[in-house]
């Protein structure tokens, strides 16, 4: 399966939309990475900041490059999300958003010594602090669920 989600995530390059699109997500988010809360803003001393734009369902496939479909996570929680090892829900009944890390995903990292214990600081609930302060604006739930669909094999 790691083909596969890797293959569905690809994107091209799409310039002025890509450009676009990174900028509104970090904007958005005042370029806090929503899994960890870390700011990581551009500065005089950087050339970049240390947060990316990560589409929810692949631009490569769906052509969604609304603010709706984007989370602005570090580079380390961007991989990690694109790879599949942290899953990003929205729970309706308590009206937050939930980062786990799959079952599977556990058991294949322990059978390969990969230290994914400082991942697990970051599971649960996701603070509100930490999500764009207009709500609109906030990741789409039905997205959400489409790519977790995907992750679990129940998506075309």
């Amino acid at each position: 399966m790691p083909f596969e989600r890797r293959q569905w995530r690809l994107s091209a390059v799409r310039g002025q939309s890509a450009a676009s699109f990174r900028k509104n997500v970090k904007e958005a988010y005042d370029s806090r990475c929503l899994f960890s809360g870390l700011k990581l803003p551009r500065t005089k001393a950087t050339a970049t900041s240390g947060v990316d734009a990560a589409h929810i369902l692949p631009w490569s496939r769906f052509d969604l490059d609304g603010t709706k479909n984007g989370l602005c996570l570090s580079k380390q929680n961007h991989w990690a999300f694109d790879a599949g090892l942290f899953r990003l829900s929205f729970d309706k009944t308590n009206n937050v958003y939930v980062l786990l890390i799959p079952e599977l995903v556990r058991d294949a990292t322990e059978q390969v010594d990969f230290d994914i214990e400082p991942f697990h600081a970051l599971v649960g609930p996701i603070p509100r602090k930490n999500l764009p302060s207009n709500e609109e604006l906030w990741p789409s739930p039905k997205y959400l669920d489409e790519t977790n669909r995907f992750l679990d094999g129940k998506s075309v």
